[in-house]
């Protein structure tokens, strides 16, 4: 009796744990490409320019893809009234493949950074003439 509640809770336990780490991957939206597979997920932001850094690995031996992006915005220019912008990542060398992409497990870490303009200059100023943002 003892063996079959464990095991039921055991699975209880699994199934939650697998719907948790699946909860991650809502709203992410997979195709293939020449070079691989392309993740594409829609977020929101001010209406206004902005600038997105993006990053992404895998782990091979836990199969897991995590997905990092940050949103950038000058506030000063941007309206108040939301829009989405689409973050897409290519998977290309990262062991992913069209094949086994349904095989791994995807994280997605947000930021968001809104500066004023002030900020965006003092940053400018930073860069090297390479890299200046448009002011």
């Amino acid at each position: 009796m003892v063996t079959k509640m464990f095991l039921a809770f055991a699975l209880v336990f699994v199934f939650v744990a697998t719907a948790a780490t699946q909860d991650d991957s809502r709203g992410l939206s997979f195709a293939k490409s020449d070079d691989g597979v392309l993740v594409t997920l829609r977020a929101a932001a001010l209406m206004g320019p902005h600038y997105m850094k993006i990053n992404c690995w895998a782990e091979a031996n836990t199969k897991r893809v995590h997905l990092e992006y940050t949103l950038f915005q000058n506030i000063d220019i941007c309206k108040k009234s939301p829009q989405e912008v689409e973050v897409k990542w290519n998977l290309k060398d990262t062991g992913v493949t069209w094949e086994n992409h349904k095989e791994f497990t995807y994280h997605v870490k947000d930021q968001e950074v809104r500066l004023n303009s002030s900020d965006v200059m003092s940053i400018a100023e930073l860069l090297p003439e390479k890299q200046k943002i448009t002011r």
